[in-house]
């Protein structure tokens, strides 16, 4: 019979050895390099940040338009969730 120590080690002659440590995160989990831009690649000029900054806060938090048209799609019963593309999109993390 085999019992499961929960990674924590039994009590031998010379005492509690402790517990074990926990591994560490997986190897995708860690980061890797940061590499810094090469001269090909286009650096944003503060002007351009700032511009951007204003762009995304004027967005809407919601596209009212996309919401009307999935709306009307629902009540006329067109709307069909498609679950394959839904785990795909949660797989790829999008």
């Amino acid at each position: 019979m085999n019992l499961d120590t929960g990674g924590v080690s039994p009590i031998g002659p010379k005492g509690p050895a402790g517990p074990t440590p926990p591994p560490g995160p997986p190897e995708a989990d860690k980061p890797g390099p940061v590499e810094e831009p090469s001269a090909a690649e286009p650096v944003a000029s503060p002007a351009e940040v700032e511009a951007a900054a204003r762009a995304v806060e004027a967005a809407p938090d919601v596209r009212l338009d996309r919401v009307a048209e999935l709306r009307a799609r629902i009540e006329r019963a067109e709307f069909e969730v498609d679950a394959n593309r839904i785990a795909e999109a949660i797989l790829e993390g999008e």
